[in-house]
């Protein structure tokens, strides 16, 4: 009889430290408003038909367009973003992810194409990040440049065990 309570004490525990435990992927298919999209200056979002819509017009160094993501989201077993782009103009696209007290950033050369590419980012290598507690992104064009004008579109954003 005791070594039943024990098991099904254990089994209890487990689950209620499970239902705890922060989400481990995440995925953005842009058919809700834009409430966790802040608002920028250089960045107007609009979202329509699962796609979120880039005007972009940058004028300050490494300004970017905050992605809230809602929750506190653990992606150290699985660091990777995967994301489809399409834009007006090449551009390199930096990406972070943003804890409590610092963010991560992954960059690529996105090509202007006129149908959705999917991109990959690996924030596994590089320096020290807490990914345990990941609350939004950032996308940020061009980060050094002081302007940069057009077009991005995203569709189908996804991170942690999420990421294809």
């Amino acid at each position: 009889m005791r070594v039943w309570f024990v098991v099904a004490l254990a089994a209890t525990l487990g689950c209620a430290v499970a239902a705890l435990a922060a989400p481990t992927g995440y995925v953005d298919d842009f058919t809700g408003g834009t409430a966790n999209w802040p608002a920028n200056p250089g960045y107007k979002v609009s979202l329509a038909d699962g796609i979120a819509t880039f005007k972009v017009d940058k004028i300050v160094p490494w300004a970017g367009q905050k992605l809230l993501l809602g929750d506190t989201y653990d992606f150290s077993m699985h660091p990777y973003l995967t994301v489809r782009i399409k834009t007006s103009a090449p551009m390199i696209l930096d990406v972070y992810l943003l804890g409590p007290k610092s963010g991560r950033n992954q960059s690529r050369r996105i090509r202007a194409v006129s149908d959705f590419q999917t991109y990959g980012f690996d924030f596994s290598a590089g320096k020290a990040f807490d990914a345990t507690q990941v609350t939004g992104l950032i996308f940020c064009v061009n980060g050094e440049a002081t302007s940069w004008e057009g077009i991005v579109q995203l569709e189908d954003v996804r991170v942690g065990d999420q990421a294809s």
